[in-house]
């Protein structure tokens, strides 16, 4: 007997990742941005959905917008799932646990109910965030570093460098020493980005006692996660898949 058809949502500040999870699997994945997400969206409309989860970074007209929209197009109601102080076993480890990103939660506590031990998730987006989860089910707290576009506005006080076209981040890029200033940033943010996995991992392991599962996620995690010496499990979609996982408890 199949299982019931979820539509999921990622709503993030560069992109809208929507997909289909039949309780094991995601399918049909496609992503857009708000301005095309009702025409995006009309493509599921022949889908037997049972129901809908989203979970959003955006703003709260956004949101509102979205679940409208949702829920004129299929007649459900949609479930916006919200950073809570325990959900699933997970303890959230913020003083105030609303003010844990909601993706970042759904990470938390969906990529723990996978793995079933520690973990660190760096997901890659507008910011690249840093979350921990120990061998009890308790997220630790994070980090967040600036993305690249937030990193390259850094500099747009720095007469020799504000008028200076930073290039994108691509999979060739290395970190060898640059040989000009263009080059030298995009090389020193991956640099950058890079240590500070490295470190904040190996602390992590030797305060766990063990290695922890490291996942890398979000809209520019494959540049990163080719750049790391660590032993990594690459998830571009994951924040999607842990709402699957989560959408499965409702």
């Amino acid at each position: 007997m199949s299982k019931p058809l979820h539509l999921l949502i990622d709503a993030g500040n560069s992109q809208i990742k929507i997909a289909i999870w039949n309780g094991d699997t995601l399918s049909k994945r496609n992503s857009c941005t708000q301005n095309n997400f009702s025409s995006t969206i009309s493509r599921y409309k022949t889908i037997d959905i049972k129901k809908i989860f989203f979970v959003s970074v955006i703003s709260s007209e956004a949101n509102r917008e979205i679940s409208t929209k949702l829920h004129k197009t299929f007649s459900i109601k949609p479930i916006q799932l919200k950073a809570t102080r325990s959900l699933m076993g997970v303890r959230n480890g913020y003083k105030k646990p609303s003010q844990l990103g909601d993706d970042r939660w759904c990470a938390v506590v969906g990529g723990y109910n996978i793995i079933k031990k520690p973990l660190m998730l760096v997901d890659c987006g507008s910011a690249i965030s840093i979350d921990f989860v120990n061998s009890n089910a308790k997220h630790e707290g994070g980090y967040i570093l600036s993305g690249f576009k937030g990193y390259g506005n850094s500099f747009l006080h720095t007469h020799k460098l504000k008028n200076l076209k930073i290039k994108k981040i691509n999979l060739r890029t290395r970190t060898s020493i640059a040989k000009e200033t263009s080059d030298a940033l995009v090389k020193g943010y991956l640099l950058m980005v890079i240590s500070s996995i490295d470190r904040m991992y190996k602390e992590f392991a030797t305060n766990m006692g063990c290695k922890p599962q490291l996942i890398i996620t979000g809209p520019y995690s494959k540049e990163i996660f080719l750049h790391t010496s660590l032993k990594v499990k690459f998830e571009p979609d994951f924040v999607l898949k842990c709402l699957g996982v989560i959408s499965m408890e409702y």
